[in-house]
């Protein structure tokens, strides 16, 4: 949702971070995110940072407090469902516990206990309010959330119809005492598949084909989505929605279809797996998934006792286990119902021909549960013929111990190890790392350096025959002494560490190796010595301290204000180090101190001319929080910020455009220590001009 439609535009801020090569909007939500395009913001910070999801198919709305999906007419080709929820058992209870979802994990976007109200539109009548009931009666057939007619109650979902489009807010929303829209307009409701999944996004659910996971299942083709349709495909980042390991869903009734806002009649949405491509955006309800999704999401089982529920099933309100079935009409069975795995209790005496789905097995009275034939075990929830249990590697869990002559494909050398069900070497041979199987130790000489040759087994004269070694009992292998580096199998002095990034494989040598260049510390990825980035960096081939201008944490102000000029800063004394490309032109600051007061680095006067402005600048920085703020009224100032903990001990290249559509602007950059200890800053070189 373009938040620019509800407040206006005052400026635009973009922040391009080299280092990760993408482009970093600031919204005025909150929020940061990836995007192509520079974005309109307004001045003041929105309180509800999670507006704002989809494409606009309708005026947007004015509600404001939580994420809207639009969704566009699309024909899912399904037909009308003729069933009904009346025979269907009610599975789910209700439960006052709620937990975070697949969707916002913030607790306000919840509804409280599950219980959504709402209201219907006279606009929506006849066959067409017949289908909402329905979507509504599976909610209530399948899940723990309860739609009620709302009496009194002040947040509550209005269903209505003014024109077009299909969509509703993702969550309840955060504004207090006030209705929130899901909107129905027309072909909305030629079935209830639609319905049911705007109902899911005003319980909190996004799309699942925007899972964090998406990409291992289906690829979007946004070349060929329509313009204002791109957000709807959007992929949620994992620190934002939970899936509960819920596996990604083609049947699920919030994916998409294959051309769902396709603006060239060609795929949006290709599923990896060929023949997913067919099941996408078909659902006709909930999908086994989904209703796992909502169970989990609004913790459903809360209050039940804990359930040894078969492989992939889950546990429902009513405390039962629900397993899937093969219909997609009504897509949960009662596992207790049913007998599908061995050694369940599935109360298979009440039934005839109970144990027919598990295959070798005959239904036991005592236990309820099909117990697999004689000369059959219970081997990966099927009833396997012991004699064909083989094992083909070592260390897996083969279940070796139920068939004698498990290992013996593995390695002739190799037997099954009872306690852990998997085939291991036997005494006198180890794992041969290299080629797999068992290795007869007795039988690999050491005589080359970091050669894997069991020498821990061999001996203390094991790695005599490798000189200036001595026995790794780590990896098993002839080690180069301290001062020696291994090359083609033989142990070579280490040379002297006399330059900065010169190859000397200091990581080989002593701890004082790096001692004859001060300041500087062995690189064990490089084996070079290299200025400690903590406190210096390099500048002609020494290590030279990285921070001249000492504050104590005092608020220091070394550019003060100035009138309009070439650079739009002051000047200063110094020298910059000229990267980036930006031209020398003595703006710096290089400050450290121990404290927690603000550090107010540079300011610029206002600036009358309206367009783009360009900042440059390197950053590094230790403990502390800079800001890029702007202002247009010297008041409300919004603002970028570039924040660490710990520490980026390399220069960093920041780039700020700020599209300026008020005569008057003013550009500040800000140093704020994290925490009350030691902080250190260079900003080396800046460069602002107006660059359009």
């Amino acid at each position: 949702m373009n938040l620019t439609v509800l407040f206006g535009i005052l400026f635009c801020v973009s922040f391009v971070e080299s280092k990760e090569s993408i482009d970093v909007v600031i919204s005025e939500a909150g929020g940061i995110k990836t995007h192509q395009d520079e974005l309109n913001v307004h001045d003041q910070k929105n309180p509800h940072s999670h507006l704002a999801e989809g494409d606009i198919m309708e005026p947007e709305p004015e509600e404001a407090g939580s994420e809207v999906v639009y969704e566009e007419d699309n024909d899912k080709s399904a037909v009308k469902s003729g069933s009904t929820v009346n025979d269907k058992k009610r599975r789910f209870r209700r439960s006052n516990r709620l937990v975070k979802r697949n969707a916002y994990k913030s607790e306000s976007s919840r509804w409280t206990g599950g219980v959504i109200p709402y209201i219907i539109s006279p606009t929506i009548a006849g066959d067409e309010l017949d289908v909402l009931y329905e979507a509504i009666d599976d909610f209530h057939a399948y899940t723990c959330l309860q739609w009620i007619e709302r009496t009194s109650q002040t947040r509550y979902v209005n269903i209505t119809r003014t024109g077009g489009g299909c969509w509703s807010w993702v969550g309840m929303i955060s504004e207090s005492n006030q209705p929130q829209t899901l909107h129905l307009g027309t072909n909305c409701l030629n079935d209830k598949s639609t319905p049911v999944h705007e109902m899911m996004h005003a319980a909190g659910v996004f799309h699942q084909h925007s899972r964090p996971d998406r990409d291992s299942y289906v690829t979007i083709n946004l070349d060929n989505v329509q313009a204002n349709a791109v957000d709807n495909f959007d992929i949620k980042d994992a620190d934002d929605v939970v899936t509960y390991d819920i596996p990604y869903s083609y049947e699920s009734v919030m994916h998409y279809g294959s051309k769902y806002f396709s603006k060239n009649n060609q795929n949006t949405i290709v599923t990896l797996d060929s023949n997913a491509q067919s099941v996408i955006g078909k659902s006709p309800t909930f999908s086994f998934e989904d209703i796992e999704l909502l169970t989990n999401m609004y913790n459903c089982a809360a209050d039940c006792p804990a359930a040894n529920c078969p492989t992939g099933a889950f546990q429902g309100g009513d405390c039962n286990c629900y397993c899937k079935s093969d219909s997609a009409e009504d897509p949960v069975l009662n596992c207790g119902e049913v007998c599908l795995e061995p050694d369940y209790d599935c109360a298979c005496s009440e039934r005839t021909d109970s144990c027919s789905a598990v295959s070798n097995s005959a239904c036991s009275g005592s236990s309820g549960a099909c117990e697999c034939d004689s000369g059959y075990v219970n081997h990966n929830k099927e009833c396997t013929l012991i004699s064909s249990i083989t094992c083909t590697e070592l260390a897996v869990d083969c279940k070796c111990h139920l068939n004698t002559d498990a290992c013996e494909a593995v390695d002739a050398n190799s037997e099954c190890n009872s306690d852990s069900g998997s085939c291991s070497c036997a005494s006198g041979f180890e794992v041969d790392q290299i080629n797999g199987g068992c290795l007869d130790t007795a039988g690999v000489t050491c005589d080359e350096a970091d050669k894997e040759c069991f020498c821990s087994q061999k001996g203390s004269d094991a790695c005599s025959a490798v000189s200036n070694s001595q026995c790794n009992a780590e990896t098993d292998s002839c080690s180069c002494n301290v001062g020696y580096y291994s090359s083609g199998g033989v142990c070579i002095t280490a040379p002297d560490c006399t330059a900065l990034g010169a190859g000397c494989f200091c990581q080989h040598q002593a701890a004082d190796a790096c001692d004859s260049l001060v300041f500087s510390l062995c690189d064990s990825e490089t084996g070079a010595c290299e200025c400690d980035t903590s406190a210096y960096r390099e500048e002609a081939g020494q290590c030279v301290e990285a921070f001249n201008y000492v504050s104590n944490g005092e608020d220091v102000y070394p550019f003060s204000e100035s009138a309009e000029s070439t650079t739009y800063f002051s000047s200063s004394s110094g020298t910059d180090n000229g990267a980036f490309g930006i031209d020398s032109n003595g703006l710096y600051l290089h400050a450290s101190g121990t404290g927690n007061g603000d550090v107010s680095a540079f300011e610029s006067d206002w600036l009358t001319k309206r367009g783009k402005w360009c900042i440059n600048y390197g950053i590094k920085l230790n403990n502390v929080r800079v800001y890029t703020m702007y202002t247009y009224n010297g008041v409300n100032w919004g603002h970028s910020s570039l924040y660490t903990a710990g520490s980026i001990s390399y220069f960093y290249k920041r780039q700020m455009v700020i599209t300026a559509n008020w005569s008057d602007l003013k550009v500040k950059i800000k140093v704020e220590p994290v925490q009350d200890r030691a902080w250190s800053v260079a900003i080396d070189p800046v460069q602002m001009k107006h660059c359009s």
